[in-house]
Formats: structure tokens, C-alpha cells, sequence
């Protein structure tokens, strides 16, 4: 007697999914079997669902754990009893097992193997399984390493072409986006808030057509953790890598900067097993990572003599030594020390996880964990108004103005999946996070104080030595508090699967930022501080809440439900159906600001005191999967529909804190500047100056000073008719199972993502009728403003910028990927991704005011047109990966070799010059690129005592667009934003694992060794593996006068940018780029170690 069993895997995936789903058909030669009786267990827990098949002899087991192994029995009178083991299902997948019985005698039993691998769906997707993830070569040990190998992963988190900020990530169906975004953070515990040892299965829904998915705009990226089972297991692990474990060349040249002391390790355990057998199960996994590190390696010099190749500064030890005295006698303050400058990065991650077979119909999981991190950071952002850090060749600066970043997580979810009868099945779900992040401390409490010395390099004035708070830590925190509760219905009638579903999402978020909170002086020399003259600059920032922190808060709630129809239409075409409902609202009080409450900007008037309403958005989608061959080999997939998703809250609290109701502060930059003058007298809290120096002043200064909300000079807003991004999907694709003799799948796929509702924002204080009613002549002929205060409306106020919506926007991909196991333990894998995105403003940025005065544009940021999206690292990427076991001395021992192969441009940017063009106050302009050289127009300059003349630089710019890939092929264009890319580079991963078994009486354990080298090919050869990027000369390479923007005849003039070569001498710039001189670019080694108890 034969068993004639196909076994075909038609995956729906699930947003936020949690569990997968096992269906088939059940018939013999002649008809379908409806009554028969199918029987699925999960070997390792005991776990059995139990079902008969339909009248269609159809049957279906939902909820099911991600993992495995199980077991399917299929029984029908007079038949052949049949058993398929499954070695494995992954997240989201539903696997359809179409069973074909002959008569015979039930009590023979016909065993099939399967893998039941082969991912057949509609949309978008990628599953990396426990083994996937260990055999990833990685150092960082974090969760975007294996993100990395999807192929539509285009560098920083971002997928498909879109912003990485938007993105969607659960665990255990729990919502762990960093909701804030601040410093574009993804996940909250500083990005790894599990260890990779906790998770059992990681999945990347790109573009699934099910209407569960949704809150995200380029991927949703959903990951379990690991449960026990009936057989206690444990593991222990140590990582360990030091900077010993890496190279010193790059490109067969040794770096000159010092190693340091830098060492991180890794210490993990996990353990799982059954609390009672068949019945509840729990899983541990704890991990502790340390690493002392040094913040910096500069050092002062002992003559005043710079050595940058060295990490040598100009600034003394004895003036670094005579300054922290001063500080100590004048103000009784220790700024702390000028050479000892070491810290820690520390982080714990606990997760547990109870799984409870309550009864035959009835699962239930429990799971908390918790992350506490904390890490030093050095204090070196540019002082006010400056380009220069802190730490560099011209200054220095005491390790007491170093601050700590303390980030903690915790969360708890639970998730009952129940089935009542053969035909409905329900999961609910609800889930708690709370994430304490970017929780900002430093040890000093003094004012921020910077000296200014002339560097005799450039003859500029630079900042010379710094102590205090660092302006941008002082009370800086986020606070986090996100729930939520879903329920999905699921009932089967015959050829449909019907779907029901609600949720509801909550998310209370503040965030502290008060910039120059502890104050901020800046002295023209030592002699100015010693005597304690009046600063040439000054900050400071107050609360006007009545409290030391000014919290803004945001309350974002969203309720959704959605209705599908999964309809089996024929043995080879099944369909999803569906639409969704979302609607966000926002329900805090949003601070409104009376002063500019009533301004009337050309006839609009700018909502300041509502949030956006609760606009319901609709996500109608239809999904396809049709069977082209009949036997499974070549499929036809795809869909079509809308995604709603989300965005950085950080967006909408930085309205609240700019609303002058909150906060407020003064920023003085200008040395003329008659306020200056009050503030002699010494170094003073931002308390003290209101308390002693406010007082005394001029009513008109006084002004300047308000103890009361109200006052505000700039403004951010939002429509009130604002909505959340949304976007048109459409997936194309085929799946091709080749006839090879060993598992393999052949796929192209396409998608294409059209905007509906993207953000950009303008400002509604400028008049553009002042602002375009002149332009430059000749080629570039761009708009020429009348000045920054000029072409206000308000004259009185600064920007007015308004956050909105646009339809302009698009991102596409085409992707060939190819997997295969030729050979036992061998699996291959090969892929290719074209990547396009256009957008009207990528909004990389904490704040809407940074992302509008960095947008790149020719004619200002209020004629803006479609650009290249910022975040598309490279338009071209090509991965692959390989891994081979080899077992021997009888099984005892194996070698495991893991490769991970990828080549791709090494990220966007845009030639602008360096300047303010077009007077619009902003230097964010996109250069024109001269179509001749009898279009340049230069002027000629001094600099480092070597003369430029006209002719010098028209030539050397035309040989410098020549040899420019990018220049070369756009001349008498308007440069494109974002259009550059850094040269293609090649990197090759390497893992290397040793296992030895070790058997202890009848337990078989292993012994693991593992190395994770990256980068190996720069281990064989210093010269490979390099990436190159654009040296600042060359993407801003004319430099404007602010004083001299244009001729006689009303055009353009500028000045070639120059640079020092590797001798000190100074060249105009003759090419794009240069090979990154930096450990970044060097081989990397970790060596771990794990003992695996079975």
C-alpha cells in the first residue's frame, strides 16, 4: 500500500504575529475524506490539538508555537493511518499539508518526513530561524545584525527604500518601538532590549497583504522568544573581544592613532524546562555585557605643539592644570581630570516566559523582561553657533563633563489562544511596556564654560579649553508608557477563513530637553575668565512650569479593527480579502501660546492649540497566491492595498517644548550684543542670573527674561487636518522550486509603494512674494532672497514652520534572490536588491526645525520638489551567505564555517555649497554643476599663504567635475539631493564554530567555540574590504563670501574649497574621495565560548 502525501506551504503573514498555522486537505484516489480524523503534536511539550476534517476534507490548527518539531496523524476508517513529522514551522507561516490516503489497514502506520520549509505567500517577507541567528557572524550581538540579511535591508534600520524611523517592532507581540525616535533610536534599550539567545524566530513583513498588518511603512519586524519544553536544557556562554582583536592597516598603511584600553565581554545563560510535564513550561535567558572603554585618546601636549596623527591637542597640560585650579578657587568647583578619561558601557537583559497548557483547547503564555543600561559618553558636541568639538587638535576638556546614558526597559505580555470546535479559534492578546530612555546624568553641576585662543594653523579663533555641564544633557530624559490589546477571531467555513479583529493602543510618551539648562559662557581669552569680564556669548535655559524639568508630553491612542476573508477559490488560487480600520487620536492638552496664537501669515492662520482630529483611516488590501504549475513548483504571487503607519512622536513633543508655555531660554552669539555687558561679574546658574542680574536690567533687556509662559520668537506646528503616513503597496512575484534534485527557490520579486499621506513641513513665515521676486542671473539663475529677517512676514518673529501632509513620493524595488541545500548541512543563498525612493523631505532629525534647515534645495525649502530619500544608503545591494557543517570521528565532533557576504555603495550625500547662496539664512543650498568652464565664475583668494588666482581655480574645478562619477554626467544641472554615493565596497563575515559532545551518563552535551571575524577579507589583505567616503572639500566645494554673493552682472561668485594633503600642503580640491583611515574599516575578531546541557 502507498501514501501519496504533497505537502505545500501557503504563508499569510501576520503583523504582530505571535504563532503560525498548519492546514491541508484530506482525500484518498477517489474523493476528499471529510470525518477523518487529524491529530497534531508538538514533540517536545506534548502539547496535541486535535480536529476533523470538513465536509470538504479540509482541516486547519492555529496558534501553534513557532519551532518544533510535530507530529500530524491523519485517520479514517478503512484507510492507511498516516504520520508526517515536521521538522520545523516558522513565525507567521501557514503551512497546508495536503494528505492522500489508500485503502488499508488502520492500524499500519506510514511515516513521511517533512521539513515543510518552502515559504509560498502573498506579499513581502523573511524568516530567520534560532539556527539562522547563531550562525550569523556578528560582534555587535544585536538585533539589526540579522535584520542586515534581509536583501531589502538598506543600511541604518531602514527597508525597501523607506525611512527606518518608521518602521514596526514586536516581541511576543508586544510593541517595542522606541516611540519617541529620539537620536532615530528603533527599539528601546538602547536598541538590543533582548539578548539574541532569547529569541526562538525573527520575521521582516515587507509588504504581507493580511489587514492585520499595519503601523509601519517599510517593514514590521516580529520576533518570539524561546519556550521550554519536556526536557530541561540549559546553555551558558561568554563573549569576549578587546581592541588586540583587530587590525592597524588600511589600505597597507599602519594607523597612527593609539589601540586604547577597549574590551567588552558577554556573560549568558539560558534554561527552560517542564514546571509539570505536558502541562507548564518555563524558559530563562539572563545576560550581562561590560564594556571599560576609553571616551577618548587625546591627550594635551606638554609644548603646546599639535600632533593629530597622534591624538596629540595643542592645549597644554599646564594650562589645563592652572585652569581646574582656578575653577577650584573661584568658584570651589573640581571640573575633574584633563587625562583620565575611562567609562563603562553596561547593560542587563533578563527574559522569562511561562507556557501553560491549560486544557486540550485553551494555551496560555506569559512573558516579562527588562533591560537596565548604562553608558558614559564624552562631552564633545560644537560649542553655540561653532563647528568645532570639544576633543580635537585646538581644545580640550575635563572628564567631569562627561555624562552617563541610562536606559531602562521593562515589559510584560500575555496571549490566550483558544479554539472552540473544529471550525473557530480565538487569540487574545495584551501587553505592557514601560521604557525609561536617554535618561541623561553628569556629574558636574557648574555652568558650561568655554575659552577661545587663536590656532595658529588657520589664524580663526577656535575654542581652546571647556569645562563644565554638557549643554545638551542637563535634565534630558524620554519616558515611556505603551499597552495595548488585541483580540482576533477566526472562524472556518469551508473554502473561507474569516477573520475578525480589534485592538486598542496606548502610548503616553514625555520627553526633557533643556539645552544650556545649567548655562553656557564663552570668554574671548583666559584673561577674560580670570578677570571676569563680560562672555562674548552666553546661553541659558529656565522652566516656566514652576518646576526644575519641563516635561512635553504627548498621548498618542490608536483603535483599530479590520474584517478578511481568506478564500480557498480552487485547489490553485487562494485570495485575501480585506479592509481596516485605524484611528489615531491624540487626547493631552496640547499648550497653546497666545502671543502667536492670533498671527496672521497671508491669510492663514497656523493651528497652535489643537492636535490633529481623529481622522479614521481606511487600508482596503486583496492578496493572491496562485499555483501556476498545479504540483507547487512555479507560483504567481502578490497584492495590492494600503498601510497605515507611524511616526516619531519626538516630532510632536518638540512642539509642545517650543511652545513657549513650557520653556523658554536666551542664545546670544553676537560679541556686540549690549546684553553681554551685565552678565561681568563671573560665571552664574541660569537662577542666579534671574535672581541677581535680571533685576538690573533695561526694561527692554528684561524682556528678554520671562518668568511667565507666553513669550516665543519661533514656532512648530501641525495641520489640524494632519494624518498618519499612509502609503499604496504593490507586490509582484515568482517562486520557482527548479527541478534540481535538492531543495531550492528561485525568486523575483517587485514592489512598488505609492505616497498618500507623506510628512513634510514648510515655513508659513516667509513672504514668497518677497522671497521670488528676484533671481541671480545666468545659468544659475535660482531665487536671490531678500535676507533671513527680510523675507519674514513677521519680521519680529523667526521661523513658523507647519508639519503636514504631501502625496509627492515614491519608493520601488525589484529583488532576484535564490536559496538551496545542494548537499547535506550545506545551505546557499544568493540575492540582488534595486532600491529607488523619492520623497519631499526625509526628516532625519530629532526636530522638525534641524530636518527643514538641513533639507538641501536650489530655491529654499518652500519650493520644494521630490528628492532623493536620505536614508537610501545604496541603490544597489548584493548579498549572500553560506554555511556548511561537518561532522566526524562518528558524529562527536563538527566544524562549522558561516559566511556572510555584502557589497553595496557606503551611503548618500548631497554637493551644496558651503554657504549661504541664495540668502534665505540657510546653507543647505544644492550647487549648479557648470555645463562649461567658461560658466565658473571665481574670485581669487589667500589661503595658508598660497594665492589662487581666477584661472587656477576655474581649471582645477572643471578636472575636478571630470574625474567625479556623479558631476561628470549631470553638467549644467542642478546637483540632486542626496545624489552622490560613496564608492562600492565588498565585506566578507566569517563564523567559525567548534563543537565538541560531551556525554555526561546518558545526556549528550556540547561544547561550543566559536569566532566571529568580520571583515575577514581585510584580515588576508589590508587593501581589501576598504570603504572610501566623500571628503568635506568635495561635497561642499565652493565656498561662498557672505559679503561678496554676486558680481557686477548680478551672477554667482565663489571660491573653490581647498584642503591639506597628507604633507601639510594646502591644494584646491582635486578629487571626491578619499579611503576612511580608521579602525571602522579594519578586521574584527570576538571569541566566545558555550556550553550547550541537553
Amino acid at each position: 500500500m502507498m501514501l501519496y502525501l504533497s505537502v505545500f506551504s501557503f504563508v499569510f503573514t501576520l503583523a504582530q504575529n505571535t504563532t503560525s498555522t498548519i492546514s491541508g486537505t484530506t482525500s484518498d484516489a477517489d474523493e476528499v475524506l471529510p470525518g477523518a480524523i487529524v491529530r497534531l503534536t508538538e514533540t517536545g511539550t506534548g502539547t496535541t490539538y486535535t480536529t476533523v476534517s470538513n465536509q470538504k476534507g479540509q482541516f486547519r490548527f492555529d496558534g501553534l508555537r513557532p519551532g518544533g518539531p510535530y507530529r500530524l496523524e491523519v485517520s479514517f476508517v478503512g484507510h492507511n493511518k498516516a504520520v508526517v513529522n515536521i521538522k520545523r514551522i516558522s513565525l507567521g507561516e501557514l503551512y497546508s499539508c495536503d494528505v492522500k490516503l489508500t485503502a488499508g489497514n488502520e492500524l499500519r502506520e506510514v511515516i513521511i518526513t517533512s521539513q515543510a520549509a518552502a515559504i509560498r505567500k502573498t506579499g513581502s517577507s523573511e524568516n530567520f530561524s534560532a539556527e539562522d541567528i547563531d550562525n550569523r557572524p556578528t560582534i555587535d550581538r544585536t538585533i539589526q545584525d540579522v535584520l542586515a540579511m534581509s536583501p531589502y535591508y538598506t543600511g541604518s534600520g531602514s527597508f525597501g527604500g523607506r525611512d527606518g524611523g518608521m518602521n514596526n517592532y514586536s516581541i511576543d507581540g508586544a510593541n517595542f518601538n522606541a516611540n519617541m525616535g529620539l537620536d532615530r533610536e528603533k527599539m528601546p534599550g538602547a536598541g538590543t532590549p533582548f539578548a539574541l539567545e532569547a529569541l526562538e524566530d525573527i520575521q521582516i513583513v515587507n509588504s504581507a497583504f493580511d489587514v492585520k498588518n499595519s503601523n509601519f511603512m517599510g517593514a514590521t519586524i516580529n520576533a518570539v522568544t524561546k519556550s521550554g519544553s519536556n526536557t530541561f536544557r540549559a546553555s551558558a556562554y561568554h563573549f569576549y573581544k578587546d581592541e588586540s582583536l583587530r587590525g592597524n592597516k588600511v589600505d597597507g598603511e599602519e594607523l597612527t592613532a593609539p589601540r586604547g584600553d577597549i574590551k567588552r565581554t558577554i556573560y549568558g545563560l539560558t534554561l527552560g524546562g517542564p514546571i509539570v510535564k505536558d502541562k507548564l513550561f518555563f524558559f530563562v535567558s539572563a545576560e550581562m555585557e561590560n564594556t571599560p572603554l576609553e571616551l577618548h585618546q587625546w591627550r594635551a601636549s606638554q609644548n603646546g605643539v599639535e600632533d593629530g596623527k597622534n591624538l596629540i591637542s595643542r592645549v597644554t597640560e599646564a594650562d589645563m592644570k592652572k585652569f581646574a585650579q582656578d575653577l577650584q578657587s573661584m568658584y570651589g568647583w573640581n571640573p575633574g581630570s584633563y587625562n583620565d578619561f575611562t567609562g563603562d558601557n553596561k547593560f542587563f537583559r533578563l527574559m522569562t516566559r511561562i507556557d501553560w497548557n491549560i486544557s486540550k483547547n485553551h494555551n496560555l503564555t506569559l512573558r516579562y523582561n527588562q533591560t537596565n543600561g548604562k553608558k558614559d559618553n564624552l562631552y564633545s558636541s560644537p560649542g553655540m553657533g561653532m563647528g568645532d568639538g570639544r576633543v580635537s587638535v585646538y581644545s580640550m576638556v575635563f572628564d567631569g563633563s562627561n555624562w552617563r546614558k541610562v536606559d531602562n526597559v521593562y515589559s510584560l505580555t500575555g496571549e490566550l489562544n483558544s479554539r472552540f470546535g473544529n471550525n473557530i479559534n480565538n487569540k487574545l492578546r495584551a501587553s505592557f511596556t514601560f521604557n525609561d530612555a536617554n535618561n541623561r546624568e553628569c556629574d558636574a553641576s557648574f555652568p558650561c564654560i568655554e575659552i577661545m585662543k587663536t590656532y595658529d594653523g588657520d589664524g580663526k579663533n577656535h575654542a581652546y579649553m571647556s569645562a563644565g555641564y554638557d549643554p545638551h544633557a542637563w535634565l534630558n530624559g524620554i519616558n515611556e508608557k505603551s499597552w495595548n490589546i488585541v483580540d482576533d477571531l477566526n472562524i472556518s467555513l469551508g473554502n473561507h477563513y474569516l477573520t475578525i479583529g480589534a485592538g486598542f493602543e496606548s502610548t503616553v510618551a514625555s520627553n526633557c530637553y533643556m539645552k544650556y539648562g545649567a548655562g553656557y559662557y564663552r570668554y574671548a581669552s583666559y584673561d577674560d575668565f580670570l578677570q571676569k569680564k563680560a562672555p562674548v556669548a552666553f546661553a541659558m535655559c529656565w522652566s516656566l512650569t514652576g518646576e526644575d524639568r519641563a516635561l512635553s508630553d504627548v498621548t498618542y491612542n490608536r483603535l483599530s479593527a479590520y474584517a478578511q476573508d481568506e478564500w480557498q477559490l480552487n485547489p490553485r488560487l487562494r485570495m485575501l480579502l480585506g479592509v481596516r480600520m485605524d484611528m489615531p487620536m491624540y487626547t493631552n492638552h496640547r499648550y497653546e501660546n497666545p502671543s502667536v496664537a492670533n498671527l496672521d501669515f497671508n491669510g492663514k492662520k497656523l493651528n497652535t492649540g489643537e492636535w490633529p482630529g481623529n481622522a479614521v483611516m481606511l487600508s482596503p488590501r486583496v492578496g493572491f497566491n496562485y499555483d501556476v504549475t498545479e504540483n507547487g513548483d512555479l507560483r504567481f504571487r502578490g497584492g495590492t492595498g494600503i498601510f497605515t503607519g507611524r511616526f516619531p512622536l519626538i516630532f510632536f513633543s518638540k512642539m509642545q517644548e517650543g511652545s513657549g508655555m513650557l520653556q523658554t531660554s536666551v542664545q546670544i552669539t553676537n560679541a556686540a550684543n549690549p546684553l553681554l555687558q551685565y552678565l561681568a561679574g563671573g560665571v552664574r546658574t541660569p537662577q542666579q542670573v534671574l535672581g541677581e542680574v535680571v533685576p538690573n536690567l533695561p526694561e527692554e533687556q528684561k524682556k528678554l527674561f520671562p518668568a511667565q509662559p507666553g513669550a516665543v520668537s519661533n514656532l512648530i506646528t501641525v495641520d489640524k487636518n494632519f494624518k498618519m503616513p499612509q502609503v499604496w503597496k504593490t507586490t509582484l512575484a515568482l517562486d520557482w522550486e527548479a527541478p534540481l534534485g535538492f531543495d531550492n527557490l528561485f525568486t523575483i520579486e517587485g514592489t512598488y509603494a505609492k505616497d498618500i499621506n507623506a510628512i513634510t513641513a514648510y515655513d508659513a513665515n516667509i513672504d514668497m512674494d518677497k522671497a521670488t521676486a528676484k533671481r541671480f542671473d545666468g545659468p544659475d539663475n535660482r531665487y536671490f532672497y531678500p535676507g533671513n529677517v527680510e523675507k519674514r512676514i513677521h519680521s519680529d518673529n523667526g521661523y513658523a514652520y507647519e508639519m503636514t501632509n504631501t502625496n509627492k513620493g515614491y519608493s520601488a524595488n525589484v529583488m532576484a534572490q535564490v536559496k538551496m541545500t545542494p548537499v547535506k548541512n550545506l545551505d546557499l543563498m544568493a540575492a540582488y536588491t534595486w532600491t529607488a525612493s523619492k520623497t519631499m523631505n526625509s526628516l532625519q532629525s530629532n526636530q522638525v526645525e534641524n530636518a527643514m534647515t538641513n533639507l538641501p534645495t536650489v530655491n529654499g525649502i518652500n519650493i520644494q520638489e521630490t528628492q532623493n530619500a536620505r536614508y537610501i544608503y545604496t541603490p544597489h545591494r548584493v548579498i549572500a551567505s553560506a554555511s556548511y557543517k561537518l561532522n566526524y570521528i562518528n558524529d562527536q565532533m563538527s566544524t562549522r564555517v558561516s559566511v556572510f557576504y555584502s557589497g553595496q555603495k557606503n551611503g548618500s550625500y548631497s554637493y551644496t555649497y558651503n554657504g549661504d547662496l541664495n540668502n534665505d539664512g540657510m546653507s543647505n543650498d544644492l550647487i549648479y554643476i557648470p555645463a562649461s568652464k567658461e560658466e565658473m565664475n571665481f574670485m581669487e583668494y589667500t589661503a595658508n599663504k598660497t594665492t589662487f588666482t581666477v584661472e587656477d581655480q576655474k581649471t582645477a574645478f572643471w578636472n575636478f567635475i571630470n574625474q567625479d562619477p556623479y558631476l561628470s554626467k549631470h553638467k549644467g544641472e542642478y546637483a540632486q539631493a542626496f545624489g552622490g554615493f560613496n564608492p562600492w565596497y565588498n565585506r566578507f563575515d566569517l563564523r567559525l564554530t567548534q563543537e565538541i559532545k560531551v556525554k555526561i551518563g546518558k545526556q549528550v552535551n556540547r561544547f561550543q567555540l566559536n569566532f566571529d571575524i568580520l571583515n575577514f577579507g581585510h584580515l588576508l589583505n589590508s587593501k581589501w574590504g576598504c570603504a572610501k567616503s566623500a571628503i568635506s572639500a568635495a561635497v561642499k566645494p565652493l565656498v561662498v563670501d557672505a559679503k561678496n554673493r554676486v558680481d557686477a552682472n548680478n551672477q554667482p561668485i565663489y571660491k573653490l574649497a581647498n584642503y591639506k594633503d597628507s604633507e601639510g600642503v594646502t591644494k584646491l580640491v582635486d578629487h571626491t574621495f578619499d579611503i576612511i583611515r580608521n579602525n571602522t574599516n579594519c578586521w574584527r575578531m570576538q571569541i566566545g565560548v558555550k556550553y550547550i546541557f541537553n
